[in-house]
């Protein structure tokens, strides 16, 4: 073989290797390798184009609340990811924007939905979230960032610009998705159950009995084996059903309003109630923007609340029988009698998330059985061999410090459990309202001061995770210490400031481009320190403000002269409200350092750390205990 042969067999094998990256990688393989480039960096707030036909997004926008999924191309940092999933997420944040007719939603982003070999730097999922009830866009990165260094397994985040074709969006909030993806990244064995637990069964304070009773006495099925139903499989990370509905719907099989309907039908998804109302869920009560009334009707306020206040969406539950409380609960579980979150069904309210075609959850009926039935004497033993305890410590420590009412020592969900071999491990998130952004009920104290040795926001018998573990001394010290060390790290005076002042100056250019985002720009810059200059959004509604509920009129006419209204902080910007009744996002810099003083004085033991049992008599087992008014905040 001579010189000029050589260099045409060369030139040859070259171009192969070439074609064959391209292949497999893309052009732009080549410049970015899949799993090499970060994508989540926090440096920078990366540019985001979602590329899909217009009729599929503007039927996206008028069926948001379906969520149901259309093909598109993800574009992420000038790289292009073809033929992707898209669909609305969120609950309550969603019910609020798409009634508002804002453009401006949260979205879920699936990789391999058509093709079980295709990811996004390794990852199978991602979400969009839209800064609702946030009007410093930071909350939530800076709160995962906290659970990070807490040593707690916790999602990726990083701030991105998006546009869906030539509508630009505005700033988001990318967050990595928990699912076996993410379990493989901090667990040795990423073959566990995985759970995220909703209203209904996310209190964990039910046992398999109680699931037994419940499908007893209102013939409820519980579908333990999804399998029994061909169409309810996953395959590749997605059910069958979805896909082959977004496929029957392209080629024109069913029509778009049959496509659109969901768990109750009607356009959107959300015809008429059904039987028994709606669950409760103060989030969701809320008047619509335009002043249209409530998107589900008026709150059930004859439900368990006959003087009128907001129920309480986790006491509010049909006892097993009339009279009857289930002992050491609320009540007794879910679904017996009324409808729950997801139909009433215990097994399906609890959310699991991986081996759904073939479920076993003994695991997790013996965690319940620890929590809620084994004697004090043998519980620290006991709960030890199901439940990493060091690490919900953890979570309890940052969840409490950071105020986020959100989770389950709130609204009692928002939190992933993992189990593997037997043993538990708790993770969070939803973090967009941290740092007391989300209120339990009308009160006046400020919302900085909230207990520490019983933090729930209704009874703590409700609470078995927190009641129990809280009860025994050691964990106690522990969760003190962890509570210490946060005060001397990640919120330590200075420190979380100086982050603040860094991610602020990230994206207020981005902010100060966005046309569509919920707040203005003066909630920005306030809602960064001190709040609305006068802290109306802190206190509570005007003593008619169970009035102002059955007449939206008058809150939105607050928000519409610039003082602060039913979707809380301050005016609301073009792209709609800022969040329904309940959510007040406080001054970040302000809440914590009111909240860094009160932790130190209420560990110190200068100021109660629990109620007095006055106190929880008086108590209507509906808002979050609160300590005293300290004396200076009431001259």
């Amino acid at each position: 073989m001579d010189k000029l042969e050589k260099t045409i067999f060369i030139g040859l094998f070259a171009a192969a290797a070439v074609l064959t990256v391209l292949l497999f990688s893309g052009a732009d393989g080549l410049l970015k390798p899949p799993h090499t480039a970060d994508p989540f960096p926090l440096d920078r707030v990366v540019p985001v184009k979602i590329v899909m036909a217009e009729k599929d997004w503007q039927w996206l926008l008028a069926n948001a609340r379906a969520k149901k999924y259309v093909r598109a191309d993800f574009w992420f940092d000038g790289r292009r990811f073809a033929n992707v999933a898209v669909r609305p997420k969120g609950n309550s944040s969603l019910m609020s924007v798409a009634g508002s007719g804002s453009k401006r939603l949260s979205l879920k982003v699936d990789f391999n939905f058509f093709n079980s070999a295709q990811n996004f730097y390794g990852l199978k999922k991602i979400g969009l979230n839209n800064g609702f009830a946030d009007p410093t866009f930071i909350r939530e990165v800076l709160a995962y960032e906290i659970f990070q260094k807490m040593g707690m397994p916790t999602p990726r985040t990083c701030f991105v610009d998006v546009y869906v074709n030539n509508l630009h969006l505005g700033l988001y909030t990318q967050v990595e998705v928990i699912d076996r993806t993410f379990l493989a990244r901090h667990f040795p064995d990423s073959r566990g159950n995985l759970y995220k637990p909703e209203i209904g069964a996310a209190l964990l304070n039910w046992t398999q009995e109680d699931v037994q009773k419940q499908t007893q006495e209102t013939a409820v099925s519980a579908k333990e084996n999804p399998a029994a139903e061909p169409l309810a499989i996953r395959l590749g990370g997605r059910r069958l059903s979805d896909l082959l509905e977004l496929l029957q719907r392209e080629s024109g099989q069913i029509s778009q309003q049959a496509a659109a309907e969901g768990p109750f039908g009607g356009p959107g998804g959300f015809g008429p109630p059904p039987d028994g109302g709606f669950p409760p869920d103060p989030n969701r009560f809320g008047p619509l923007p335009d002043g249209g009334g409530f998107p589900f009707g008026p709150p059930p306020f004859a439900a368990g609340a006959p003087d009128g206040r907001m129920p309480d969406p986790n006491g509010l539950r049909m006892p097993f029988r009339p009279g009857q409380r289930r002992p050491g609960g609320f009540g007794g579980p879910p679904g017996l009698g009324r409808p729950g979150f997801r139909g009433g069904n215990l097994l399906e309210a609890v959310g699991l998330k991986t081996n759904e075609n073939n479920p076993d959850h003994t695991a997790l009926f013996r965690l319940l059985d620890v929590l809620n039935k084994c004697p004090d004497e043998t519980f620290p033993q006991e709960i030890e061999k199901v439940l990493d305890v060091d690490q919900v410590l953890r979570f309890l420590a940052v969840s409490v410090m950071l105020v986020h009412l959100d989770n389950y020592i709130g609204m009692g969900h928002n939190y992933y459990l993992y189990e593997m071999n037997g043993r538990f491990t708790i993770l969070p998130w939803d973090l967009n309202m941290a740092f007391g952004t989300f209120r339990m009920g009308f009160f006046q104290q400020d919302i900085a001061d909230f207990y520490i040795d019983e933090p729930v926001t209704d009874s703590l018998e409700s609470r078995p995770l927190v009641r129990r573990l809280l009860a025994h001394p050691a964990y106690l010290q522990r969760y003190h210490q962890y509570l210490q060390e946060l005060l001397d790290g990640p919120f330590a005076e200075g420190q979380i400031e100086s982050r603040i002042d860094q991610l602020a100056a990230l994206v207020r250019p981005y902010v100060e481009k966005d046309e569509l985002k919920f707040f203005t720009l003066d909630d920005f810059e306030k809602g960064l320190n001190e709040g609305s200059s006068d802290a109306g959004w802190m206190r509570s509604p005007a003593p008619d403000s169970r009035n102002q509920m059955n007449n939206p009129q008058q809150g939105q006419g607050e928000a519409r002269q610039g003082r602060p209204g039913r979707f809380g902080f301050g005016r609301r910007g073009p792209g709609g409200p800022g969040g329904p009744g309940g959510m007040g996002a406080p001054g970040l810099k302000s809440f914590i350092v009111k909240r860094r003083l009160s932790v130190q004085r209420q560990l110190s033991g200068e100021i109660p750390s629990k109620p007095t049992e006055q106190q929880r008599q008086q108590s209507t087992g509906r808002f979050p205990w609160m300590p005293p008014a300290r004396e200076e905040e009431n001259q």
